[in-house]
């Protein structure tokens, strides 16, 4: 899309060149240089420079002294120059392929290198920028700050107190996997390099490969060095160099801004209505599928303007819809050969780009930006409206193309049993002027829903000049609270720092909010033509129905009764536009892919099969009772196929009514009667899952980690032994001056704060998928901060033989968490990963003859993921680090200062999915209100599950971690701990042959609900130990065997975890209830 109305970038050569060596600006193995025993470099550290053969060329660097005086630069710290190198090497590739005049503006730059230095400083957190200036000033040799370290240690951004180490044999055999990586970078863009001769001009040359770089800098160095999780600065390590270089090149679009950089946020309200107006499951993935497509696209032209970095939040590094958008960009400047290519090495690469295609709707309705140059709000508005218009528009062609097959068929032959409301309102005059123009404003009609989504984003803009008092304010509080504050940091680089906190807490905390409650129904934004039609149609005495999917807009087809043709349409429905253009998505995917991302990324798109409500309720079941079936009248279909088959023989023709022979022989030979004795009865409920991070707005956003800001630091310290008590004690303290004069409570909102976090949440998002799928489950939306998906209730173990059983939900599990890390060089262990999992799900004997609760285990699995439990495989220690997600192609710390809770709703198949996702959300939403007794304080992180056909229920609410093992920072036993992993070990219990019988279910039910248990908790005068008596004896009386010291251990930690509403009502069924009763087998 043209952008000629922006403050034009994507034109300016010098301006790609400055984002590409900002990238660039450290190396990912920086701390072998400036902190391992034995330091060295790679491509600077020879005396006689260093050769790189690469591309069928051989790419040279000089040595050290020649480097530096090639671009006429002095003494350099020894990071920096062999970043140059690695520059250099890019600037070689281009003059070998023809691209002087690239590499010239690429030389400009590194001759410019303080310029450089300006976006690695805005991009530091605070407390890492405060360090450097405090060592230096107290550089003593009692109290030192340049420590050697026995290892490098890796401090979770979020809660310093979880960390990893890795050791320093990482730094032996460097060159080989350094050689690698950049070998794998360079050919990459020579890739590109290759088919670009004669396309394009330099800036389009820059541009897309600081884009091939920029997508591809992270994967292919985890590719080559899988778990090499450096750290930017190992005094306080607290994010990656990877995670450095990200938030750098964000940081430079204020660089180059200057004071007219601005902050944008852009949203789409209203998007519940949008998702939830849908009768199946396809319609719901369907709707956030578009939503994600919708919001990628509202930035897409500020992308392709001013680059990925622009992006705030989500992240566009391992984003799928980036990655799309990066491919369909190669193959339109450099060819479809070089797409695919591209797209292979990321694939090859990125675990994001694993099916070459964004199936998964991971976009959220709110995206943040920063963009180096500032343009007017309403101009902004346009560019991307206009955006989303288009998008929508071929979307909905696409649709409708369809449609026409579906009415004609390929032959253009009417078909049987639907009918488009032209034909309804025509009848049998279509020559009438009366009805042709009804016919008209039908068209009309689709016409205007083609051109305008049915849902808009709206822009919220901040500038730095309208932060500009605000941070004066914040500096001259600084300095009344501490003089001599400049002796550790400049005020320029202060109020740099600061300038970019208070443009975000403007933006969405100010700007933002005033635009929130702001949106348009979808009747209105089509209500010209809808008023028209109705009215006219109404006049002319013909009947117009509503959508039966919505209930608000006019249908445009409808489906006859007995209609027996595509399965995605049910008879008797009638669709309105958007309705249908949501329910044909699934077949119209790949054609709406191939217009919107190219025919590479289309030609990887495939049909999607999304499960019905009524594939879910027994999904675990049905292989099962279908073999049975099978097994019991195989022979018997045999007879009938051989006994038609010598009809037609005798015959001697095919004809028709041999076929209806044949199927009515077979209905009667398997008839209900010779199955029922065999088939097993259907199972009808499934679960809705809804998840959303607890704190995210109210603490995140408000730079609130729980803790102060002194003690942020000093944990950090105490982590990490570098430094000296003086200087960290002295680190400490401006710090806290600091962020408290900023308004913050625990740090202050910097790039590479900012952008660890929402890296962090892709992770997630792409994980939670694994799991959702891989337990028979459809995901509507994963984002990393919020989940939303369908979800089989339960899993019974299979018979194998006599003695073995298997359950196939923790197979299937086990291999999804498998398939992440398959291809070398992670390649987990199986056993690793099957005992970790067993581990977590309390299961030390093995689960495989247990009736698995898959609902309550995909919150329990989906919750582990929230805080890097499982996804967190790290070859170079062969172990899993917890509080951090390490996969294919992404690293980063997870957001474990927060926590996630969720709604669980059980229902019925046939129950209306609006309903169903009302009272999923309903339940969310009480997270908070609840508190937990034993705290006597809101404590959210809770589980909330309610069984909503019976609206009378009461939801039993579930904490998902256990509050003592947080306290003492032991996440994983925060969780393996809760009184959710003891919910699931008692439910995974509960069945014919197991521990408990299912009476256990209805006994529970009745002491729990009378009326003396009820007041012993509203009192809260029961002791524990009474609580615990009262649940041994109703599980003893229902099991096979006497209770064990664990089952006491789950009843201990159940009772000890009680929670409350605000309003003090007691919720105490949090184990098994007549509301949870569907969970178990």
């Amino acid at each position: 899309m043209a952008t000629t109305s922006l403050c034009s970038k994507r034109d300016d050569a010098s301006f790609w060149a400055y984002k590409l060596a900002v990238l660039l600006h450290d190396v990912p193995w920086k701390p072998c240089i400036v902190a391992a025993p034995s330091r060295r470099r790679v491509v600077t550290g020879g005396r006689r420079g260093y050769i790189l053969d690469c591309c069928g060329l051989r790419l040279e660097v000089p040595s050290e002294g020649e480097l530096l005086k090639e671009y006429g630069l002095k003494s350099l710290e020894k990071n920096d120059i062999e970043a140059i190198g690695v520059l250099h090497l890019l600037r070689r590739l281009l003059e070998a392929r023809g691209f002087r005049e690239a590499s010239e503006a690429l030389r400009r730059v590194i001759e410019s290198w303080d310029k450089v230095a300006k976006a690695d400083s805005r991009a530091s957190t605070l407390d890492r920028l405060l360090l450097g200036s405090i060592c230096h000033k107290l550089k003593k040799d009692d109290d030192p700050c340049n420590c050697r370290l026995d290892d490098m240690r890796i401090v979770n951004i979020f809660k310093p107190h979880v960390y990893f180490k890795l050791p320093w044999r990482v730094c032996e055999e460097l060159e080989e996997r350094v050689e690698g990586f950049l070998r794998g970078l360079l050919e990459a863009v020579d890739v590109v390099l290759g088919d670009l001769r004669g396309r394009g001009d330099t800036a389009t040359v820059l541009r897309v490969v600081y884009n091939v770089v920029y997508a591809l800098l992270e994967p292919l160095w985890y590719r080559y060095n899988p778990g090499f999780v450096a750290p930017a600065d190992t005094r306080f390590p607290t994010h990656s160099v990877i995670d450095h270089l990200y938030a750098s090149v964000l940081a430079s679009n204020l660089v180059i801004g200057g004071r007219s950089a601005e902050a944008v946020v852009i949203d789409f309200p209203g998007i519940q209505e949008f998702v939830s107006k849908g009768r199946k499951t396809r319609d719901y993935w369907s709707g956030s599928w578009i939503l994600s497509l919708l919001a990628w696209k509202a930035v897409e032209p500020l992308v392709e303007e001013y680059g990925p970095d622009i992006l705030v939040s989500p992240a566009a590094s391992s984003n799928p819809f980036y990655y799309a958008y990066l491919v369909k960009l190669v193959e339109d400047v450099a060819g479809v050969e070089a797409a695919r290519r591209v797209s292979s090495i990321l694939a090859e690469s990125s675990f994001a780009w694993r099916r070459g295609w964004p199936s998964q709707p991971l976009m959220p309705a709110t995206t943040i930006l920063i963009l180096p140059c500032s343009i007017p709000r309403d101009k902004l508005q346009r560019i991307v409206e206009s955006a989303v218009k288009e998008a929508w528009q071929k979307l909905a062609e696409k649709a409708f193309e369809f449609l026409d097959i579906l009415t004609k068929g390929t032959s253009g032959e009417e078909q049987a049993g639907i009918e488009t409301l032209a034909d309804i309102l025509c009848g049998d005059r279509c020559e009438d002027e009366a009805h042709s123009q009804l016919v008209k404003l039908y068209n009309d009609y689709i016409e205007e829903v083609k051109r305008k989504p049915p849902i808009s984003p709206i822009v919220a803009v901040a500038n730095v000049n309208a932060v500009s008092s605000s941070v004066t304010q914040r500096l001259y509080a600084i300095r009344q609270g501490m003089p001599e504050i400049e002796d550790y940091v400049s005020l320029e680089k202060l109020r740099d720092i600061l300038e970019f906190d208070a443009l975000l807490e403007c933006v969405f905390v100010t700007e933002k909010p005033s635009v929130d409650k702001l949106r348009v129904l979808p009747p209105a934004r089509y209500i010209r033509s809808v008023h028209t039609l109705t009215e006219t149609a109404y006049n002319r005495r013909r009947v117009v129905r509503r959508c039966s999917v919505c209930g608000i807009m006019p249908e445009v087809i409808r489906v006859r009764r007995g209609y027996r043709g595509h399965v995605i349409l049910d008879e008797r429905e009638h669709l309105c536009p958007v309705c249908l253009v949501k329910r044909l998505l699934p077949l119209t995917i790949k054609r709406v892919v191939s217009e919107l991302f190219g025919s590479v990324v289309g030609g990887n798109a495939f049909t999607l099969q999304v499960l019905s409500t009524s594939d879910l309720s027994d999904y675990w079941m049905a292989p099962r009772a279908e073999r049975r079936v099978l097994e019991e009248t195989g022979e018997r279909f045999e007879d009938a196929r051989t006994l038609v088959l010598d009809v037609v023989r005798v015959v001697g023709v095919e004809r028709e009514d041999n076929l209806d022979q044949f199927v009515d022989h077979v209905a009667a030979t398997l008839s209900e009667a010779s199955i029922k004795p065999v088939e097993r009865p259907r199972l009808v409920e499934y679960a809705v899952v809804m998840g959303d991070g607890d704190r995210i707005g109210s603490g995140y956003w408000r730079g609130d980690l729980g803790v102060e800001p002194y003690e942020y630091v000093m944990s950090v310290h105490e982590v990490v032994r570098c430094v000296g008590e003086e200087a960290a004690k002295l680190h400490a303290k401006v710090f806290e001056l600091l962020v408290k004069a900023a308004g913050r409570a625990t740090t202050i909102l910097t790039p590479s704060y900012i952008y660890t976090f929402s890296r962090s949440l892709m992770a997630t998002a792409l994980v939670d998928e694994v799991v959702v799928r891989s337990l028979g489950g459809v995901l509507v939306y994963a984002g990393g901060d919020d989940i939303y998906a369908m979800v089989p209730l339960h899993a019974p173990p299979w018979r194998v033989d006599r003695k073995t059983y298997l359950n196939p939900a923790l197979v299937s599990l086990i291999a999804g968490y498998a398939s992440i890390y398959s291809k070398n060089p992670y390649n987990v262990p199986l056993k690793k990963l099957l005992d970790r999992l067993v581990e977590l799900l309390g299961c030390k004997d093995g689960c495989w003859n247990l009736s698995l609760p898959v609902a309550v285990v995909a919150v329990y699995t989906t919750r582990l993921n929230y805080w890097g439990i499982v996804d967190s495989w790290n070859p170079v220690i062969g172990d899993f680090t917890p509080g951090f997600h390490v996969i294919p192609g992404l690293a980063a710390a997870a957001t474990v200062a927060y926590g996630r809770s969720y709604g669980l709703n059980v229902a019925h198949y046939r129950d209306p999915l609006w309903s169903v996702y009302n009272a999923v959300h309903e339940l969310e939403d009480m997270k908070d209100e609840v508190s937990h007794a034993k705290r006597n304080k809101v404590e959210k992180d809770v589980t909330i599950a309610a069984y909503k056909r019976h609206l009378g229920d009461k939801p039993s609410i579930i904490p998902n971690v256990d509050p003592d093992a947080c306290k003492e920072h032991r996440i994983v036993d925060a969780l393996r701990n809760s009184p959710l992993a003891a919910t699931i070990w008692i439910l995974s219990r509960i069945g014919r042959g197991l521990l408990f019988s299912r009476s256990l279910i209805y006994d529970l039910a009745e002491p729990i609900g009378s009326k003396n248990y009820q007041e012993m908790y509203d009192e809260l005068g029961a002791s524990i130990d009474e609580i615990v008596r009262l649940y041994i004896h109703v599980f003893s009386s229902n099991a096979r065997r006497r209770p064990s010291t664990e089952l006491l251990e789950m009843l201990r930690r159940l009772a000890e975890h009680q929670v409350l509403t605000a309003q003090k009502n007691v919720r105490s069924i949090h184990i098994v209830s007549k509301s949870l009763h569907k969970l178990a087998p």
